[in-house]
Parts: C-alpha cells; structure tokens; sequence
C-alpha cells in the first residue's frame, strides 16, 4: 500500500507535468481503498472518458481480468458510463522492459549474481486460456530482458511462485527452482519479480525471507530480492506513456 499509494501520486505529478484535467485514482480488487469507491471518485469529477491500467504486466484472468471485472461492475450499476478503454498487458513495452533492465543494473553496481531467477505470478494450468497464454507473455518478457541485460538462459530462469492446493501449476515452481540451484551449487542467486508492480507480502516475505531461508539451507551462499519497480522515475514514465497510449491525449517522442 506504501508503493501504490506512492506510486499514485508519482504519476499524478508526472501527467501533471504534460496534460490538463487528469485525475488517477487507486483502487484495489481485494483491500482498502477498493475498486468501487476510486471508480466513484472519478465520475462525479467529470470524467468523461476512464482507462483502467491493471498494474499487472502479463495478462492472466486471475489478476488483470479480476481488476476489470471488479471496475465493469462498479460502472455497470450507473446510468451513465463514461467511455472506457484497458489497458490489458504491458508485457513486451520497451519502456517496461528497460526500466527492469535498468534497476537490475543498478543492482549490479556491488556485485554480479550467478544466477538472476525471475519469478512470475504462479497460476494453475486450468487457468491459463489460450487466447491470451499468461506463461507466454511470462516468457516473452524473460527473452526481452534477457536480450536486454545480455545474459543466456543459464544465467537468467524463470519460476512461478505462490503455489498451492492439489491442481497442476505452472512451473517450475520457484521453491523448486531455488532448492535445485543450491544443490547444483549455483553460490549466489538474485530474485526479480516482474510480474509485480509493488513490493508486497508475497514478495518480501515469500522470496525475501522464505526463499533466502530455502535457497541457504540447500547450499547456496548469496541471496538477495530485487526490489520490485515501485516507484521509480522510469515506471511512473512507464505507466504514464500506456495512460497516454491508450487514452490518444499525449504521443510520447
């Protein structure tokens, strides 16, 4: 919440910078402030025309679709709707892809990983649609950011982490994937989240704490969680040129 609400007042300034009559709200699908009361917020103001920005780069029904669901519904009891537009993946957009680059980079500055693992969302199987492939999307951005940080698929892999119950999921899973490379005796492991827009518990503690405790108890030496984009200056002009994209009012040079 600390990010969000951060990161909602980053780009507030940042469209304010460039564009009159732009108002950004915060909702959230499962908490406080939620869904409903943001979409009430923006249609007494006047706003005529809405995007929604789902703050999830890879399209699976489960994250972005419940987000529009929640958003569709809350508009659905009015008389008057304003104009809609989504934006539904962000997955492969340059200026997403550059910002991970960059705060991976950054990173970098103190030491060099043997291995960067990239963990996704995980989804059970029975989720993915074929009309819109999450895990496809998934691997997209880890081609694009392996191509951009110049490493190879030893040195950059990709898990899914979150899972649980009795379904098949997507894998690898990334407690597996974490325990195989302490055994193989990968020594020092960096974690990335670019599935996530903010830090959150299941990321800090799942991967921060965790995943560290897993990987170091299965014979790995260095571990250390990327800090998810938040906000940075790079994502807050990142959402602000998808807002811009989808809504025709600004072209980006």
């Amino acid at each position: 919440m600390v990010h969000s609400k951060a990161l909602r007042a980053r780009l507030t300034s940042w469209l304010a910078e460039r564009l009159e009559g732009v108002d950004v709200e915060l909702g959230m699908t499962y908490g406080q402030p939620s869904t409903k009361p943001a979409v009430s917020k923006l249609v007494p103001k006047g706003c005529d025309r809405i995007v929604c920005l789902p703050l999830y780069p890879q399209y699976s029904g489960s994250t972005t679709g419940s987000v529009l669901d929640k958003v569709f519904s809350s508009l659905g009891a009015r008389r008057h709707i304003p104009a809609m537009r989504t934006v539904t993946t962000y997955a492969s957009h340059p200026a997403y892809i550059s910002a991970l680059a960059v705060s991976d980079r950054e990173t970098w500055t103190s030491h060099r990983p043997d291995v960067l693992l990239l963990s996704f969302h995980g989804v059970p199987k029975s989720c993915v649609d074929a009309s819109a492939p999450y895990d496809g999307q998934c691997m997209e951005t880890v081609g694009l950011l392996r191509e951009a940080l110049g490493l190879d698929a030893r040195s950059c892999q990709a898990s899914f982490q979150s899972r649980f119950g009795h379904q098949e999921w997507l894998s690898p899973s990334t407690e597996e994937s974490l325990i195989r490379l302490g055994r193989e005796g990968v020594g020092a492991v960096d974690v990335a989240c670019p599935g996530f827009a903010a830090d959150c518990l299941e990321v800090l503690e799942e991967l921060a704490l965790e995943g560290k405790e897993t990987f170091l108890e299965h014979g790995g030496r260095s571990f250390l969680a990327i800090p998810c984009l938040n906000e940075r200056a790079d994502h807050v002009a990142t959402l602000g040129g998808l807002f811009s994209a989808e809504s025709g009012a600004l072209t980006l040079a």
